[in-house]
């Protein structure tokens, strides 16, 4: 019987010690080779995403010939804020084109608009003559070569129709 309680107990010495080995060296050693290899994994992800950004980068400077008409075209959509009087000139000549006399102003600013640091200028424009001209003068300012919105129409017959516009126009 001794030598039966003798085995016993060096079994369960070697069991606890075998299980403070497993807690106190192998079960750490383990997480931190996981911790390691997932580090590895997004280092190798970022390092993907940024070989295709230079990619994509190298990619737009071998077209960007081709790409500078489109490019142009579509910084003429934008009013030029502290000098927009290119966009005053369209619209006195859109006006003039369409048949429509129009006094065109400067529309005041909101609160809510400054608060913002709007990308936008709103426009009043007073117009009269036809009513279908009118109607044509507002079809060419929606389809113009600028980023126009028209917020407000209001249209009064007075014998003659004139009309007031509201518009935003987006500015660089």
């Amino acid at each position: 019987m001794k030598n039966q309680n003798k085995i016993y107990i060096i079994a369960a010495i070697f069991a606890l010690i075998s299980l403070i080995l497993i807690v106190f060296l192998v079960w750490p050693s383990i997480r931190s080779i996981k911790e390691g290899a997932q580090n590895i994994l997004a280092q190798k992800g970022e390092e993907e995403f940024i070989n295709a950004q230079n990619r994509e980068l190298n990619n737009f400077k071998n077209n960007y010939l081709s790409y500078g008409s489109d490019l142009e075209k579509a910084d003429k959509m934008f009013v030029n804020s502290r000098d927009p009087v290119d966009f005053i000139q369209f619209l006195e000549n859109t006006a003039f084109e369409s048949g429509v006399k129009a006094d065109i102003s400067l529309a005041q600013n909101t609160g809510e608009q400054k608060s913002k640091k709007s990308a936008f200028m709103s426009f009043n424009i007073a117009s009269t003559g036809d009513f279908v001209k009118i109607l044509l003068f507002c079809k060419k300012l929606e389809y113009g070569p600028y980023l126009v919105e028209i917020q407000n129409i209001e249209v009064k017959n007075t014998g003659n129709v004139s009309a007031i516009f509201s518009i935003n126009v987006q500015t660089k």
